[in-house]
């Protein structure tokens, strides 16, 4: 199985932690590249890395909610896997890049069925590309 990339958004340092414990246990594939409790810090480390193939984003968040933090960062390519303790946010959040949108407390079945879904995104994209290039070679 293919190593999937991801961070962890999210201001709630418990929460984030939980998650963490979550994708070892459910996803072992996953590896959490940074765990970031500060939005402004999540804008300056997405903006100096590569994107990782997934972004755990909470919502709510003080200064800066996980919508403002995704348009302060207009290029990421990263699949965004929503984790927040608020139902009514849904909508927004697949009208933008979200992929998938997990209540807390994240149920561990939920969070493996969100990152097969990513996976399925990823293959996806990398196929696209791949296209892409091989007609401009042509």
């Amino acid at each position: 199985m293919k190593k999937i990339s991801c961070i962890i958004i999210d201001d709630e340092k418990n929460s984030a932690k939980m998650l963490q414990s979550l994708l070892a246990h459910f996803c072992p594939h996953v590896e959490v590249l940074a765990l970031i409790h500060k939005p402004a810090d999540a804008v300056e480390w997405l903006t100096n890395h590569d994107d990782p193939h997934v972004v755990f984003l909470d919502i709510e968040m003080p200064g800066m909610n996980g919508f403002q933090l995704l348009d302060a960062i207009p290029r990421i390519t990263s699949n965004v896997i929503f984790t927040t303790a608020y139902e009514q946010f849904a909508i927004r959040a697949f009208k933008t890049k979200a992929i998938s949108y997990l209540l807390k407390p994240i149920d561990g079945i939920e969070l493996q069925a969100a990152v097969e879904k990513a996976e399925k995104q990823i293959g996806t994209n990398v196929s696209a590309r791949i296209e892409r290039i091989e007609a401009a070679l042509h």
